[in-house]
């Protein structure tokens, strides 16, 4: 079963601090969608009943749909990394992360979305100044993009 095997990714402190990016970028966009898309967000993010936002969803615009859309996709990527920093943390420091090939998959997606939404966010007059530490996450991000992109290829050459 292809799906089933683990690829070590090196760099915990890179994953770390990608989880932070992202917690960061999501509470940047949540200041963009308006209080009452907020306000359901939060009740989301405590229950995770995805209704709350199934309701939500035709009474907001099509741009602060899609942001919605982008706060659900960061959301489980931080889940997934702090879940598997929190396995590492149980094992030797210099372990590395074992990702599965569809979650390599979602992350090499989940950082594209977030180098391009941060690109974006970028131009927005609101929210200038831009903060340094997401400004230096996109950095991180075409970092660990290049690393997740011959993985899990260039593993099963081996």
């Amino acid at each position: 079963m292809p799906n089933s095997q683990n690829f070590p990714l090196p760099g915990l402190l890179e994953w770390a601090l990608a989880g932070r990016t992202f917690e960061d970028l999501q509470e940047l966009a949540l200041r963009l969608l308006p209080e009452q898309a907020q306000a359901r967000w939060q009740r989301w993010h405590e229950t995770q009943e995805i209704s709350e936002l199934e309701t939500l969803l035709p009474q907001l615009s099509p741009g602060d749909q899609h942001l919605l859309e982008i706060l659900v996709a960061l959301e489980q990527g931080i889940e997934l990394l702090q879940s598997r920093t929190q396995e590492i943390l149980e094992h030797p420091f210099d372990s590395p992360l074992y990702f599965s090939e569809p979650e390599i998959r979602q992350l090499r997606w989940l950082i594209g979305l977030s180098e391009s939404t941060l690109r974006r966010l970028q131009t927005c007059r609101s929210l200038q100044p831009f903060p340094l530490e997401l400004d230096m996450g996109r950095r991180l991000f075409r970092y660990l993009g290049r690393i997740l992109r011959y993985y899990p290829r260039r593993e099963s050459l081996n």
